[in-house]
This record gives C-alpha cells, structure tokens and sequence, in this order.
C-alpha cells in the first residue's frame, strides 16, 4: 500500500509507521468521523490463506474486547480488495501518540527509571491480556510507542501469517525478557546484565523471563509486581474491561467504563497477536494457553512449588479444613493432603508471599483454560491475587491472614454456585493454604 490510499471508503493513510512479521501499520484519518487513527494491513500474499484470514477475524474480535492503558485499543476490522481483487484484510486501532521504543534505543540503553517504568507498564499490559486468553506473539521495541499518556503494546489481534506458531503467555513472557535486557543495557545477549551493576531483583528477573524451560518463567503478573516494587510505584494494575464495558473510542480523553473487572492474570505489534488456541467464543470459554505445538505448553499438571512446600500427587481424601479468624469452618472442599508444614516460628517473606501468589495464579489458569473456571469468576479471583501482590510487592501494610483467608471464602461461594469444579477449587484451595502456612502470620 502507499500513502493517500482509501481504505473501505473511509480510511486514508498518511504515514507508516511500522510493521510486523506480516502487517504494515500505517496513521490514518477515518474521513468518515474526522478522526486520526491507526490502519494494519495484511500483505495480500498472506490474505489468500482461508485458515489465515479466519484466524486473523477470531484474533481481531478478541483484541476489540481488551481495554487497558498500555494496549491500543481495536475499533474496527474488515476486508478490502487490492488492485489485483485479492482481498487484503485490515484491523483499525486508536491512535497512538509518541515514538517506538525502536527509536528511543536507537541511542542506546534508557535510564534505569525509565526502563523500569516503561517495562512495568508493558509487563501489565501483557497480564491483562493473557487474563482475557490473549497472547501477542511478536513483542519487541518496534511494537510499543512511547507517549505522553506512558508506553503501549501495539494492537493485539492479528496472527503472525500462514504457518506460524500459535503465540502463548510464556512465549510473550520470553519476549519481555528480551525487550527488558534490551532498555536496561542497550543490547538484547543475557550476558549485558552482567555488566549493568543493576539491582539483583532486576537481573534477576530478565534471566527468570528468558528461562529456557516455559515453566520456569513467570507469569506477566509476577514480573510487574517486581518492577511496580522497583520502581516504588504502588498503584495496582489497571484493569480490562469486558465486551459491551469497553472504553469508547471517540477520538478524545472520554472514557465509558462502568465496572471494571480488575485483571493481571497470567488480560506488539498489535498486529502480531491472536485469540489463544482452543478458543471458543460461542461458549465464553477461555482458552487454552498454550497450544500443543507450543513448546510453552504449561498448563497441567497444576502443581505449585514453593521455598518450603511442594505438591505431590493428589490422594483419594483431603485433609481437615482449617478455621477462618471468625472460628467457622469455611464452606468449602476441603484441598488435598499436599503441604508439609513449616516450623510455626517462620514467617515467610514479602518476596516469598509474591512468589506462592503467582502459583495460586497458575492454579487459576490452567482451570480457566480447561473450562473449570468460569471466565468471570477466574477475573475475580485474578481481581484479588493481584491486589495482594501489588500491596506485597510495594511494602504495604498487608493483613496477610484476612487476605488468605478472604481468596479461600470466595473459592468456597463460587464452588458452591457452580462456577468452579470440585477438584479445580481443592487444588485452589491448597494453593492459598501454601500461600501462609502459618496460619495468620505477618509477612517478615
């Protein structure tokens, strides 16, 4: 395509910005509402593959219901002919106001600060989408602008081309791990950091992100607790709002957001992202979050491993319930006979609660993935975890007790409602008992 073409007799783009594995990302003018915009347009080579352009309408309605402040938000979609009458599918996003990061590290590595800021903004960006099944696939500096309103991840949405792999959480946590190296030193070889005389928790977690097993990554969520802690901010994550919630895009600073539900669970080119497989958007049911060609398939077993506890194989009858601060028994499945205790004397750390937190998060995925959780209840539980996290990871005061003890209440209600499975919520439930062994201790 070239400038001054009118895309669906509504759109004319003006200036390339950037592209993708497969799509061109273009500024535009909607002439219809006199409105700038962003335009991505396939190459029609890969517009002819029916499986292709079904995946690229299945990646565009699930990118259209994520609202969050570090994603370009999806506004429209469709297909226009070229000169040839092939047929050349579009995705229409807002405008996004700034310069790549490309750009910003074509003069080399940013301040710490910065880059702090910038990857706590991306890392969050990515929770929230993977919370709502939807995973990038092609994150890297060409694909965030930086603006005034902070940095955003360029359109989720579109699949990378005929062929691809099918993009997963983990792979776009690998993929952060590189663009977080890439703005603390300037180049993208792990062995910078070694250099960079960074904070160890930082370094830390670049090496965590790049880990060559995807199950020892850690989820979005995690990784934007240790740089909202970094970098000393302690406003938690922004949320996603759900279809028929989403922020109106007027063009202007008007937001329509009713109730948000919060989520960061583990909800770049926008144009690089697609619905997770497995999705079925007829039913509401989450995704799968990991294909099997994926080698970043980690959904099962959902086992969770801590400094202190870890989980064996589930027996035939748990173990007795322990009692809420109110002296009731909570009403809910008791979880396996899977923990060990610790000595009563031990109080686990903040950085050790945040680490168990992230397993209870896993615990989340893999029965939202495998439709044991329902899609709003996993939102709401992720709702909680993340709180706690953020709170942890900033050196709040934390109730840690109370916090428990209110996830184990909230599996109990939804198990009861039917919006989780009996064996997903005792594996739940013995996932936040390993949160604080030590039954209403202070974090150290």
């Amino acid at each position: 395509m070239r400038a001054g073409v009118l895309i669906a007799a509504r759109y004319r783009l003006d200036r390339r910005v950037g592209a993708g594995s497969a799509p061109e990302v273009w500024r535009a003018t909607d002439e219809m509402l006199a409105r700038r915009v962003m335009v991505a347009l396939v190459p029609p080579e890969h517009a002819g593959d029916l499986r292709y352009r079904h995946r690229f309408q299945q990646g565009a309605r699930a990118a259209a219901a994520l609202t969050h402040p570090g994603i370009v938000a999806v506004c429209d979609h469709g297909e226009v002919a070229d000169i040839d009458g092939r047929p050349v599918p579009y995705l229409v996003m807002e405008p996004a106001e700034g310069e790549t990061l490309a750009d910003r590290l074509a003069a080399g590595p940013l301040p710490l600060e910065e880059a702090v800021r910038i990857g706590a903004r991306v890392a969050e960006a990515l929770a929230a989408a993977h919370a709502a099944g939807v995973a990038h696939g092609d994150l890297r500096p060409a694909n965030v602008i930086c603006g005034p309103d902070g940095a955003k991840v360029l359109g989720f949405g579109l699949p990378r081309g005929p062929g691809g792999d099918e993009a997963a959480p983990a792979a776009d946590v690998h993929a952060f791990g590189v663009l977080l190296t890439e703005l603390l030193t300037g180049q993208r070889a792990l062995r910078a950091l070694r250099a960079a005389h960074l904070p160890p928790e930082i370094a830390e977690l670049c090496s965590r992100c790049r880990a060559g097993d995807p199950r020892r990554r850690p989820p979005a969520a995690e990784a934007h607790a240790v740089l909202a802690a970094a970098g000393g901010r302690a406003a938690p994550p922004a949320g996603v709002l759900p279809a028929g919630r989403r922020r109106r895009f007027s063009g202007g600073a008007t937001w329509t957001l009713g109730l948000a539900t919060t989520v960061g669970l583990t909800a770049a080119a926008a144009l690089t992202s697609v619905v997770l497989p497995g999705a079925d958007g007829a039913s509401g049911r989450s995704p799968a979050l990991a294909g099997p060609s994926s080698p970043a398939a980690t959904l099962e077993p959902p086992l969770f491993v801590s400094p202190t506890y870890a989980t064996p194989p589930q027996p035939s009858s748990p173990p007795p319930r322990r009692k809420s601060p109110s002296g009731k028994p909570p009403q809910t499945p008791g979880p396996p006979h899977n923990r060990v205790e610790a000595p009563p004397t031990r109080r686990p750390s903040r950085e050790e609660l945040v680490h168990r937190l992230s397993r209870v998060r896993e615990v989340i995925v893999a029965g939202r993935a495998r439709g044991e959780i329902a899609p709003e209840t996993a939102a709401e539980l992720d709702h909680l975890v993340t709180d706690f996290q953020t709170e942890l990871a900033a050196g709040r005061p934390v109730r840690v007790a109370e916090r428990v003890d209110l996830l184990r209440t909230k599996v109990g209600e939804r198990r009861r409602d039917g919006k989780i499975a009996k064996p997903r919520a005792q594996w739940l439930l013995a996932a936040i008992d390993a949160v604080d062994p030590t039954p209403y201790a202070a974090p150290a």
